[in-house]
């Protein structure tokens, strides 16, 4: 943790000036140490990051999740996903907008866009990862010492800064595994400035019942069964998302299987990656998370209004949203 996160950061519970205490410094940064509110309440620095969240919570499958991924991150680095591109299409902000701006990344999960972020802006901004998993321990690994890169473990419901801190935020894939998705948007608003921009990215709503339907019926199973059990199950399904790359092999199951047996097969990840490790990851990714759900533009685009968001934007990529306090 740098000393200069303090003026941004406040305790989540009174929202009163947190005081640092018994610092321990290394690669000029804060390794461990202390953060106390005059309330009463004391929040440990841990490698690093400050820690707002004594567990997971209901993240637990994602710590689960990066620590698996710890073995795969140069597959994750080859993807090509954190890219400008990628997050345009996803937020409808342009990286470049971020110079000299303070911007939030809710759910920051393994650092990739910070580290994009902190690799491609120049301009003295500062950029801050939240993430309720200690995947962020990871993050840390990948995105190192940046001097305006800032990481905190903490839940999105519950922030621990002051309001209107942001020029930006966004949150990409990330919301929808919150209890509940709409609270958790409309939970980032006051930490945005007037004249901020917000983007998201969420989960789209299938028009299909029975789809939903099947997804509901397989996730109430594996969101019970020990994460080990499911991570091994992942490497038995994943193999199924090439079985069905193969031409003509979907048209021809169609015709042997009855409608509903060909949709009870459970869905394996839609990436484009084209490595098995990833696409067991991305399975574990759907069917390990507490909590997941879907949306529409309506639905989302509602929030949007409700919550005084003014020229919002429906985005390329479903479901993805923009709009400016």
């Amino acid at each position: 943790m740098k000393e200069k996160l303090l003026k941004y950061i406040v305790c989540p519970d009174c929202k009163k000036k947190l005081e640092l205490t018994e610092p321990i410094y290394e690669n000029n940064e804060i390794k461990e140490g202390k953060l106390i509110c005059i309330c009463g309440r004391t929040y440990n620095i841990i490698n690093y990051i400050p820690r707002f969240v004594d567990t997971d919570k209901y993240a637990g499958n994602f710590s689960f999740q990066w620590n698996m991924a710890r073995r795969y991150i140069e597959i994750y680095n080859k993807l090509n996903y954190f890219t400008a591109e990628n997050f345009f299409q996803s937020t409808g902000i342009k990286l470049k907008n971020f110079e000299g701006k303070v911007v939030l990344d809710a759910g920051a999960g393994l650092g990739g866009f910070l580290k994009l972020i902190s690799e491609n802006v120049d301009g003295g901004g500062e950029y801050i990862g939240v993430d309720l998993s200690s995947g962020l321990d990871i993050a840390l690994e990948q995105i190192g010492f940046k001097k305006n890169v800032h990481l905190i473990q903490a839940d999105i419901m519950k922030l621990p800064f002051y309001q209107e801190t942001f020029d930006y935020i966004y949150s990409i894939g990330v919301l929808h595994h919150a209890p509940n998705c709409e609270k958790a948007f409309k939970s980032l608003i006051p930490f945005l400035k007037k004249n901020g921009e917000i983007g998201i990215w969420l989960y789209q709503k299938s028009d299909s019942r029975l789809t939903e339907f099947v997804n509901i019926f397989y996730r109430k199973l594996t969101t019970i069964m020990p994460k080990r059990l499911l991570y091994v199950l992942c490497w038995f399904t994943a193999p199924f998302y090439y079985f069905k790359k193969i031409p003509h092999v979907q048209t021809i199951m169609h015709l042997i299987l009855p409608g509903f047996l060909f949709h009870f097969f459970p869905k394996v990840s839609e990436s484009t990656g084209t490595y098995l490790k990833e696409q067991v990851i991305s399975t574990f990714d759907w069917y390990s998370a507490q909590y997941q759900s879907k949306h529409t533009y309506a639905e989302v685009f509602e929030w949007f209004s409700q919550s005084g968001l003014i020229e919002i934007k429906i985005l390329p990529r479903p479901v993805s949203l923009n709009g400016k306090k």
